[in-house]
């Protein structure tokens, strides 16, 4: 196309000059009226393009107006000069037949924000999850064929581009997830629940993450080449990631968090030469630095501090201003974490874990918790229950799972959880928050339901299983937050209830579990018997530790 110089007039008042239109449309509109008047930019046009162009023209007439403008622009100077000039109403939605939207209705932006559910048809796995998932009584969606959705993709690549709300946003359940998630499609199983954590963690820190990935499902839907899962913002931020093996992974980990802290303290050797040597430096600026230095554990409060920093380095421009802009990268604290299965932290790498998590090092674990080796056909871990089939257990695992959780509790500077998205969305965001503000090491560990338990009813179930399996006293929920004990409060806090009684209708919906009620019923009764008693006693202990760890009253 030959090449034209144009001016783009992206002003409402200013569509009609440009369609060659001579009337003017009656009445007010609610369109911005800032910048009205002759407003241009050049620009050197060498392929056809698109303008999007969004108002708030509610009048029906007008609208109507409006349509034939932009139809008689694109027909004709438009056409010539290779401009289409697409018109959206209704904020920011172009497509609000094929968009599901709804007005917010309370707290934040109510009053402000329609909001729209997006489903890319191209990516999503058809496993169900969200369906089952709904809390409406009749659910507000439902799967159908996809080529029925095809016109979708139009929406959710809008949907994509549009801004952030970072009004919106905050660590509640709801307010998480208006975050954008560094996560997006991984090649994992349908309905896999590991994904919806490492999804969860990456809203909260994924701007400023690091992740050691052990071999394992995680390793395998998280870096298959040529592609990663793992995105980035508009900034350029995201997770770093990088897999390790299976029994040095904790220990990998702790070196990218040595590694980078090192990075920092050279930071932090420089800004204090400055401080004292340098002249030219303005006293600003040595106070800011000063305020770094302070601030350098938090993550809040370095990149508060950050974000006055750079301008003044940027403004003073000496050797020792040029060196702490080269490491700019490192000014805010990183969050490290070390990611991987049972078969990972409970197994193989479970001395590597245990000298990490033993070290004080301010470092995260997220442990997924499949009770197996999901990834190379589900044989039993230590993670694995007592009573499940699995393989090298074909008759039933005849003793308990390992008890990480408590075990790691013993340090007593380790913070600790056990959590389960499907049972307390709220206890699993805490937890994960917590850990992360924690100044030394932490551990999470997360049931993930996975398919290789042969969920009857599919994977599109496994949110509803899990809480039932929590509810039955399965899957204890607690975290131990050594922080309180130093303000004088309880570390432990147990957040379930006593086992509902209800065990025998969370094994029954498994084949792991069933599969042996087939072929030895009294062994398997005598196996289930045993897993009930040991899952009261484990509430039990529990509540006993809470009353142990109280702070004696003065």
């Amino acid at each position: 196309m030959k090449k034209r110089a144009i001016a783009l007039l992206a002003v409402l008042c200013l569509l009609p000059a440009l369609a060659g239109c001579g009337g003017e449309p009656s009445g007010k509109t609610d369109a911005p009226q800032d910048g009205a008047g002759s407003a241009g930019v050049e620009v050197e046009l060498t392929e056809p393009i698109t303008i999007s162009f969004w108002h708030g023209i509610v009048q029906e007439d007008m609208q109507k107006t409006l349509a034939e403008i932009v139809d008689k622009f694109n027909n004709g100077i438009g056409k010539e000069m290779g401009i289409t000039v697409e018109s959206f109403a209704q904020g920011e939605m172009p497509d609000l037949e094929n968009a599901v939207t709804a007005a917010i209705k309370a707290g934040k932006g109510k009053g402000v924000y329609t909001y729209a559910i997006g489903v890319s048809p191209l990516d999503c796995m058809g496993c169900g999850v969200c369906v089952e998932a709904c809390l409406a009584k009749e659910k507000a969606i439902k799967m159908v064929p996809q080529e029925s959705e095809a016109a979708q993709a139009k929406v959710w690549d809008y949907l994509v581009k549009t801004a952030p709300k970072a009004d919106m946003q905050d660590n509640t359940v709801k307010g998480s997830q208006f975050k954008q998630p560094y996560l997006e499609f991984s090649g994992s199983c349908a309905g896999c629940a590991e994904t919806s954590y490492a999804r969860l963690v990456t809203q909260l820190f994924g701007d400023r993450m690091y992740i050691s990935n052990a071999t394992g499902c995680s390793s395998i839907w998280g870096g298959s080449a040529p592609s990663t899962p793992y995105t980035k913002d508009k900034n350029g931020r995201g997770p770093a990631w990088a897999n390790s093996l299976f029994e040095d992974n904790a220990e990998f980990g702790l070196g990218m968090h040595t590694g980078v802290e090192k990075l920092r303290d050279g930071i932090q050797k420089t800004m204090e030469e400055a401080i004292a040597g340098c002249e030219k430096c303005s006293d600003e600026l040595k106070q800011t630095m000063k305020e770094w230095i302070a601030a350098r554990g938090s993550a809040a409060g370095s990149a508060e501090v950050t974000a006055r920093l750079l301008p003044q380095l940027e403004a003073c421009g000496r050797d020792y201003c040029k060196r702490i802009l080269e490491a700019r990268d490192w000014l805010v604290k990183k969050s490290q974490w070390i990611i991987g299965g049972d078969g990972w932290g409970y197994d193989i790498g479970f001395g590597g874990l245990d000298e990490v998590l033993a070290s004080g090092e301010n470092i995260n674990v997220l442990v997924l918790d499949t009770e197996g080796y999901s990834n190379t056909g589900g044989e039993m871990s230590k993670a694995t229950e007592l009573s499940s089939v699995s393989g090298f257990t074909l008759d039933g695992k005849p003793t308990p799972r390992k008890d990480l959780g408590r075990m790691m509790m013993q340090y007593d500077y380790v913070y600790m959880a056990q959590v389960c998205l499907g049972a307390d969305m709220e206890q699993t965001i805490r937890a994960l928050r917590e850990a992360e503000a924690y100044d030394g090491p932490s551990i999470v560990i997360a049931l993930c339901p996975c398919i290789s338990w042969g969920i009857k009813g599919g994977m599109s179930t496994n949110l509803r299983v899990a809480r039932e399996g929590v509810e039955a006293g399965y899957w204890p929920l607690f975290r131990f937050n050594p922080q309180r004990a130093a303000a004088g409060a309880d570390p432990l806090t147990v957040d379930y209830q006593a086992p509902d009684g209800h065990l025998d209708d969370f094994l029954n919906r498994q084949d792991r579990f069933t599969s042996l009620l087939a072929r030895d019923p009294a062994h398997a009764r005598t196996l289930h018997s045993e897993l009930s008693k040991d899952l009261a006693r484990e509430y039990t202990e529990l509540e006993r530790e809470v009353k142990v760890y109280e702070p004696e009253s003065n």
